[in-house]
């Protein structure tokens, strides 16, 4: 939530570098993964499991100093507007009512010969109410369908039926999510099942991390450098990943490792920040929050079926080359269904919404 959160107050105050920004930003998760083991184990030696635990929670404390200076900006009217205006409009129907009442306790009271006028005037109140009780109700369901339809557009749900660009590249979350799902949990586990010690396979998790940093900081410039379409970059780095995933699962050279964790390291770095850069172009800045929530509840649920699955196959196989095999499947995936999407939305069925770079015709 926090990162949702941060992330957009970031689209709403960057504009012409949001791409810089946002790789900026996905770059700390990468400072965690290098610095949090460090200070954890630092930590727990000295002051225990609770000190540490104590400690840790008042550094993410911060967060609230954070958003302290991160004001999001101001977001117009509300719809108390409409709350104000639907209360009088319904104290009106009250004193429209009371005014009839009214009238008819005069009419009684200046001529007591007019009973069948009396009557037919309270008949005509009661057809009146219950005409007022109908509109009443319908006004009800009217502001809670008004209400559930504002509830799907902040949300995003209805960009799934609305944007069917937004809704094609829904596909790509769940197959990248599976890199972070396998790298993290099973590389050192990978390392250490065919003779590499300890320590440096430990090694190859901070390698990654650096890594990502350095992606996560190029990202930015590489898409604002208009060198590429964007699903082109995406393409290139998924395959990167691929084929050094089923490098991992089939080689036990060290130095492939080190090589694999470097290399996934910056591509993730890339490819990651470059999926939130191409839901803020299809979905534009003001739906960018619901659009990019819907992205990370795929991502989420691509991670714990990613983590599920390869868990399994090691307890099916009792090998940690299946994770692998999984992994570069997977990207593999990602970098095919990118590719398709491009040539879909520009070529066979042409969509502004997708993005791609505008080449201007070279003056003669």
């Amino acid at each position: 939530m926090c990162f949702s959160s941060a992330v957009t107050i970031i689209s709403d105050s960057f504009h012409k570098h949001f791409s810089v920004v946002f790789g900026i930003a996905c770059s700390g998760g990468s400072v965690g993964v290098v610095t949090l083991p460090v200070v954890s184990g630092f930590l727990i030696d000295h002051y225990g499991w609770r000190g540490a635990l104590l400690l840790i929670s008042a550094i993410q404390v911060n967060i609230l100093v954070c958003a302290k200076f991160m004001k999001p900006t101001p977001c117009g009217q509300t719809s108390a507007n409409l709350v104000d205006s639907g209360g009088k409009g319904y104290g009106s129907l009250e004193n429209q009512l009371s005014r009839e009442t009214d009238s008819v306790k005069d009419e009684t009271e200046v001529d007591s010969e007019s009973k069948d006028s009396l009557s037919w005037h309270q008949s005509r109140s009661s057809c009146g109410v219950n005409a007022q009780y109908e509109d009443n109700n319908l006004a009800k369901d009217m502001k809670w369908m008004e209400k559930l339809v504002q509830f799907l557009d902040r949300t995003g749900v209805s960009l799934i039926w609305t944007n069917r660009v937004f809704a094609s590249f829904l596909l790509l979350p769940i197959p990248t999510s599976v890199g972070d799902a396998v790298s993290l949990l099973f590389l050192v586990a990978r390392a250490e099942s065919v003779g590499i010690p300890g320590l440096q396979a430990e090694v190859l998790l901070s390698l990654v991390g650096v890594a990502n940093i350095v992606g996560c900081c190029a990202s930015g410039p590489l898409v604002n450098a208009n060198v590429a379409e964007l699903a082109f970059i995406y393409c290139l780095f998924e395959a990167v990943v691929s084929i050094s995933a089923m490098g991992v699962a089939v080689l036990e050279s060290y130095a492939f490792f080190v090589a694999y964790a470097a290399l996934y390291g910056f591509s993730s770095g890339v490819y990651i920040p470059l999926g939130g850069i191409t839901v803020r172009r299809i979905v534009g800045q003001e739906r960018f929050p619901g659009g990019f929530g819907i992205a990370l509840v795929l991502v989420a649920s691509g991670n714990m079926l990613a983590g599920s699955v390869s868990g399994h196959l090691y307890d099916t196989t009792k090998s940690y080359s299946s994770c692998f095999y999984v992994l570069g499947a997977a990207a593999g995936l990602c970098a095919v269904l990118s590719l398709g999407l491009h040539l879909l939305w520009t070529r066979l069925i042409p969509d502004d919404r997708w993005p791609s770079i505008v080449r201007l015709p070279l003056q003669r």
